[in-house]
């Protein structure tokens, strides 16, 4: 689990930097971006709950 925290933490990182270089823009990166942030989300509960 702490693998997939990893990789999903990185893409995050790397979608924000393609807005901020401006290489592609916010509208097209947005679905995307709130999609990683959901998953995220999940990823996180599921780790607290499997050290519970």
């Amino acid at each position: 689990m702490s693998i997939v925290a990893e990789e999903v933490d990185e893409t995050l990182f790397w979608l924000e930097m393609l807005v901020e270089t401006d290489f592609i823009s916010m509208e097209k990166v947005k679905p995307t971006l709130d999609e990683t942030l959901g998953i995220v989300k999940v990823v996180s509960k599921a780790r607290k709950n499997a050290r519970s």
